[in-house]
């Protein structure tokens, strides 16, 4: 048998060659034009940004970007969701990481209020929006600047809200204050003078000399601090912070609401008596030089850290465990 040997020749190779060139040629083409139709215009991206807004008291808004890309602020539009044009972003050129704008009620069709929506359209597309939080003041410091020279009540009534810190740069004023009928402070009060919040919000910390009586479902978002007289929650109302009263002869009292009850998010601290009344709450821990009166379904969320528990109502809870329990529990 003839075995028949295999010759080689040039002519196979080179179609190996040739294939693997092109091959080759045409995948390094299509980087390139990739890559330049990528980096120019020729796609055309829907604009992107990453916002964050920030809200003063006066109703002023300041958006930022954290990240953008598509841009400018010509053809970046604030809107107020249902009213209109709030104009464009302040400045001129490529918007980027760190552009910042300012948004007051006046540029807008209608002045800025809580639950209003900001729409931030970039060339037409709808980038993000935010609702506003509020509440916006009505009236600053300046309202009572008569008030304020001359020692008068100030009076915050009838829904208002009002943006100022009554402090004499962080000594107590004289004045008299009342928050009641619905109106609203944003900010801190530091007064030697009779201080009453009645169906009313206080949005910032309270520091009374002569006492502090929270009626009617009014809320303190806040610290409570008094001095010299008890300090009083009825009706449902609420403080977000903690309470001191600093007095040794002087009372923490939580009353019995008519229709709610009350709650202290954080501590309350007495230098005499602390008494919750039936199903009041206190989030954080009571601490107190003298005695503690859980009364019926009374709640302390946290501990008893000091005080002499001497009166425990059916359902009174002290962490999670029944009142009279308690190893500072001294009733019978």
């Amino acid at each position: 048998m003839r075995i028949r040997q295999l010759q080689w020749g040039d002519r196979g190779i080179s179609i190996v060659i040739g294939t693997v060139l092109l091959v080759g040629i045409v995948t390094i083409t299509m980087a390139i034009l990739a890559t330049a139709i990528l980096g120019t215009d020729l796609i055309d991206r829907s604009p992107e940004a990453d916002i964050v807004y920030e809200e003063d008291q006066n109703g002023t808004v300041l958006i930022a970007l954290a990240d953008a890309r598509g841009l400018s602020a010509g053809n970046t539009e604030l809107q107020l969701r249902g009213e209109g044009s709030c104009g464009s972003w302040d400045g001129d050129g490529t918007l980027g990481k760190g552009s910042i704008t300012l948004l007051e009620g006046s540029d807008c069709p209608d002045s800025l209020e809580e639950g209003d929506v900001i729409q931030v359209i970039g060339s037409d597309t709808l980038i993000d929006t935010y609702e506003l939080r509020g509440p916006f003041a009505d009236f600053g410091c300046e309202a009572y600047e008569s008030e304020l020279k001359n020692g008068d009540p100030i009076i915050i009534e009838d829904g208002d809200t009002v943006a100022c810190d009554f402090t004499d740069d962080g000594s107590r004023l004289p004045n008299d204050i009342r928050v009641r009928d619905g109106g609203t402070l944003i900010g801190n009060i530091n007064t030697s003078g009779v201080l009453e919040i009645t169906d009313a919000t206080v949005d910032g910390n309270v520091d009374s000399l002569d006492g502090f009586d929270l009626k009617v479902g009014s809320v303190v978002d806040g610290d409570v601090t008094a001095d010299v007289k008890n300090v009083y929650l009825r009706d449902g109302s609420d403080v977000e912070g903690s309470i001191e009263s600093l007095d040794s002869g002087k009372d923490v009292y939580l009353e019995v609401g008519s229709t709610e009850s009350s709650t202290i998010g954080g501590d309350v601290m007495s230098e005499r008596h602390v008494i919750i009344k039936d199903s009041n709450t206190v989030e954080g821990n009571v601490i107190a030089d003298d005695e503690v009166q859980l009364k019926k379904n009374a709640i302390v969320e946290g501990d008893v850290l000091e005080g002499e528990i001497t009166e425990c109502g059916s359902g009174a809870e002290i962490n999670g465990e029944p009142c009279h329990e308690h190893e500072n529990y001294t009733g019978s």
